[in-house]
């Protein structure tokens, strides 16, 4: 289907029941690949946001939608055990202290810094997804993939977290600024070309503008065929599949996974002037740039609409510039703002997910960078997709 398809959360704290809006639409493809979710308090008083974009099958984007935030919890949880240490050591940490101003976790406290706590998140979730494809054939998604785009927003600060196209970013005064960087391998910017000096470091290649001749990402989650152990079967399916010669597999030597799901990790300090957060998949980045996604957005909140209303546009706005993917949005106020920084964080909020069982069955500085399928259908190995080639003049593949 191509209409949106919507759900909603409330917002924790004083949100004046703003909420989240968050809505996703099928698009012209013929599986719902895109999933997402939101949890109005995860811990140390963030709101959890979330997008996952799939590829090659629904499965991984849905696992990580079902799994990647408790892993995130369990992993804010592990650094956020009081030091045995001196007061140096302690001042690297803020108590989570609720209403009362007793730490109801009886002496839990929250890292200041959580680079850590995604990074075991994102690392743990990988390993995890790895095993659960692991016991699925082909056609059930065993080979598929995703990308995330995961964001703790509270009052004082956003904490985003990255891996693949999908992009989140701040509208600050009215501009864009963004807070994820894209993980691909085709265009002009530093970032791709880091990313393919990356891939072939560690013995992969890049061919129009994807790696090893397959993947236009070359940051994901699941992708087994793309990590070690599966790295020969890669080689030799390829073969097979007359991707490349029996000459050129034999003559790869991989030292280190082409593609991999380490974040890059980005910190705002957030201000009076910043309004909102986006977080979406790349069916909307493929039809417009973040300063007019935040301008439709910004436009449809000043005339009084909702974010849910906001990001349903939004969606819908994307199929109407004839997006070629799935698209899934999120919406996030910053008048949300959870419970600040003396906020509980040892309990989990509610939460408004989109994909199985929800909506997806129905469908730094301003104006720069931050820096630092249905049910039914069946997922399809990368070697039965069609290739496109990366067009001219930076364009790629998705």
């Amino acid at each position: 289907r191509s209409g949106a398809a919507a759900g909603a959360a409330a917002g924790a704290g004083g949100a004046g029941g703003a909420g989240v809006g968050l809505a996703l639409a099928q698009g012209p493809r013929g599986e719902m690949e895109d999933e997402a979710l939101v949890i109005p308090e995860l811990r140390c008083g963030f709101t959890y946001a979330a997008i996952f974009d799939g590829h090659a099958g629904r499965e991984c984007a849905r696992y990580l939608r079902g799994n990647l935030h408790d892993q995130l919890a369990r992993e804010v949880d592990l650094h956020s055990l009081r030091p045995a240490g001196g007061a140096a050591e302690e001042a690297e940490f803020e108590c989570a202290v609720g209403p009362d101003g007793v730490s109801p976790a009886g002496g839990l406290c929250c890292p200041i810094d959580l680079t850590a706590s995604f990074q075991g998140a994102f690392a743990k979730a990988d390993a995890t997804v790895l095993r659960h494809l692991e016991g699925l054939g082909a056609d059930a998604g065993g080979d598929s993939g995703s990308t995330a785009s995961v964001v703790l927003v509270r009052a004082d600060r956003v904490i985003a977290a990255n891996v693949g196209d999908s992009r989140a970013v701040l509208c600050r005064g009215g501009a864009p600024l963004e807070l994820t960087t894209e993980h691909r391998v085709y265009g002009r910017s530093p970032s791709c070309a880091s990313e393919k000096a990356r891939v072939e470091g560690g013995g992969g290649w890049v061919t129009d503008g994807r790696v090893c001749s397959i993947l236009a990402v070359s940051r994901a989650f699941g992708d087994r065929d793309f990590k070690s152990p599966r790295l020969p079967h890669l080689l030799e399916m390829g073969v097979q599949e007359g991707v490349w010669t029996r000459q050129h597999a034999e003559g790869v030597h991989f030292t280190a996974d082409p593609v991999t799901a380490a974040p890059d990790i980005t910190e705002i300090q957030l201000g009076p002037e910043d309004e909102f957060l986006v977080l979406a998949s790349d069916g909307v980045w493929d039809t417009m740039t973040s300063r007019q996604a935040l301008q439709i957005v910004r436009k449809e909140l000043q005339r009084g609409a909702t974010v849910q209303e906001a990001a349903t546009l939004l969606t819908e706005r994307a199929i109407r510039r004839y997006t070629q993917d799935n698209v899934a949005v999120v919406v996030v106020p910053l008048a949300l703002g959870a419970a600040g920084p003396a906020g509980p964080g040892a309990r989990a909020g509610g939460s408004a997910a989109a994909g199985e069982g929800g909506a997806g069955h129905h469908g730094g500085r301003p104006g720069g960078r931050a820096r630092p399928m249905r049910g039914d259908a069946v997922a399809r190995p990368w070697w039965k997709f069609p290739r496109k080639d990366a067009a001219a003049g930076g364009g790629g593949p998705h």
